[in-house]
């Protein structure tokens, strides 16, 4: 028997859908790792970021907080790994070397 007040758990992000939020966090780096914006800016850019990655996946079901938790889990991936990984918001090539060294 299903609990209908339990969490429904969303679906796991794509290989596309997590490039598209590398690609797309590159792009506002400077706003959303920036200390001369405002909040209201950071939340704007992270709105388009995560309706860029509605637009790959056609399901529009990723929020813009999702997708700045999916970025933030890539900084601690990247922070603790080895030699091609740095500190901070990866970058594709990061993300590629993450795929070989997996």
């Amino acid at each position: 028997p299903t609990n209908p007040s339990s969490r429904v758990r969303s679906r796991n992000f794509t290989e596309e859908e997590c490039i598209t939020i590398v690609k797309e966090a590159e792009k506002n780096i400077q706003i959303i790792k920036g200390s001369g914006y405002a909040h209201s800016d950071k939340e704007k850019a992270w709105k388009e970021i995560a309706a860029s990655v509605n637009g790959v996946n056609g399901h529009n079901d990723r929020t813009w907080q999702a997708c700045r938790k999916k970025i933030s889990g890539y900084q601690v991936i990247y922070k603790n790994k080895g030699s091609c990984h740095k500190q901070g918001t990866p970058t594709t090539e990061q993300l590629e070397c993450k795929r070989r060294h997996s």
